[in-house]
């Protein structure tokens, strides 16, 4: 038996594991209290171009994911600009329309002033066509403001 499967040691593994979790959920809970939310601008679509919106209370946030045409199991590029309000920290949760593709929220590093970017890869769907929205979570210092924005992948 290996020495990390014994019961004493594993019961100790477990354990941390755990407090591990629990530090990580506080960190960045799986469902942040949003304050507010942006309209959808239906008119851009992020699978061809660049898209932005309007910010609740004011400023913009602007979305870009590259290479296009956006593709599932490839990697992708994220760069999320904030204008005209301050944004301590920003995440981009993408959610399956079609149909639940499970958690996946990359949380991107500020580069410079309102600008924050980061890496993600999209879940392969066994529709020929998936549909998604991309909430881009906005950590300001009166709280979470969301921004989402559509696109859709096919194979």
């Amino acid at each position: 038996m290996s020495k990390w499967l014994q019961p004493g040691r594993a019961v100790g593994v477990l354990f941390l594991l755990a407090l591990v979790g629990v530090a990580l959920i506080r960190e960045r809970p799986l469902a942040p209290e949003v304050i507010a939310s942006a309209p959808l601008n239906t008119e851009c679509h992020l699978e061809g171009a660049d898209c932005a919106t309007t910010l609740p209370g004011g400023g913009e946030v602007e979305l870009s994911i590259s290479p296009k045409p956006v593709k599932a199991a490839e990697p992708m590029r994220l760069r999320v600009t904030v204008r005209g309000r301050e944004v301590d920290s920003v995440d981009v949760d993408f959610v399956g329309l079609n149909m639940n593709m499970g958690f996946n929220r990359p949380h991107l590093d500020k580069t410079s002033a309102g600008v924050f970017s980061g890496d993600a890869i999209l879940p392969v769907c066994t529709r020929r066509r998936m549909d998604w929205e991309a909430r881009v979570l906005l950590e300001t210092p009166k709280g979470v403001i969301m921004a989402p924005f559509r696109f859709s992948t096919s194979h």
